[in-house]
């Protein structure tokens, strides 16, 4: 496997995370931050939580995460923020469908 520059993966560790935004306490699980998924449970905590985990989530789940390469973190943030896409798609869609 080919491991991305130091520019490159500085770049990807600081976009902001969809999957955060959009599904906090599954990101956090999928992510590994588990003590920032119990946060987010906790009602204005999960506003500080939802925050700081879409500036800051991928630095901490890279840095605390134990993830085995970065192949295997990549993927995972890319699969964590198709989901939380995926999931705001279903709620639009079960709103639309059910709504009188």
């Amino acid at each position: 496997m080919v491991e991305p520059d130091e520019k490159a993966r500085e770049r990807f560790l600081r976009i902001p995370t969809l999957g955060a935004l959009f599904f906090t306490q599954g990101w956090t699980l999928g992510a590994r931050l588990y003590l920032w998924f119990v946060f987010s449970l906790i009602p204005i905590a999960g506003i500080i939580a939802l925050i700081m985990c879409v500036i800051f989530g991928r630095r901490w789940s890279w840095k605390y995460g134990g993830w085995k390469n970065w192949e295997t973190f990549r993927k995972r943030m890319y699969m964590l923020d198709g989901i939380s896409i995926a999931w705001v798609v279903a709620l639009a869609v079960f709103y639309l469908v059910f709504k009188k």
